[in-house]
């Protein structure tokens, strides 16, 4: 299981990495617009685990281009950060590469209207 993480160099993405680090075997795809970012979060998941399968990608939720680039060969697209002024692009990049879609932040009703339009 290849499991890219939108907004993976953040506190939430950084939670979320080191659960999925320790719970299962899946290899975590940190993806955001920072490398910066995403290098010190790769840093600081290999400085906790040796064996740490831990990949960094740079994608921008409202570049679709860029979301479909750094979902390939990704299985589950996991978002940890706020798109919601982008949310049509990201899931639908999830629908255009295969990659299952998971929001962490489903809260907002808007989002929800989003998604619904496209579930078919």
């Amino acid at each position: 299981m290849r499991i890219l993480l939108l907004g993976g160099g953040g506190t939430t993405g950084s939670l979320l990495a080191r659960l999925l680090l320790e719970h299962s075997d899946a290899t975590v795809i940190l993806a955001g617009r920072s490398p910066a970012r995403l290098d010190a979060a790769a840093r600081r998941l290999h400085a906790e685990w040796a064996d740490a399968r831990v990949e960094t990608r740079v994608a921008d939720a409202a570049d679709g281009r860029s979301l479909r680039a750094a979902l390939e060969g990704a299985d589950l697209l996991a978002v940890a950060s706020s798109t919601l002024p982008c949310v049509h692009e990201v899931a639908w990049a999830a629908l255009e590469t295969g990659a299952d879609y998971y929001d962490l932040q489903l809260s907002s009703p808007a989002k929800h209207q989003v998604l619904r339009r496209l579930e078919p």
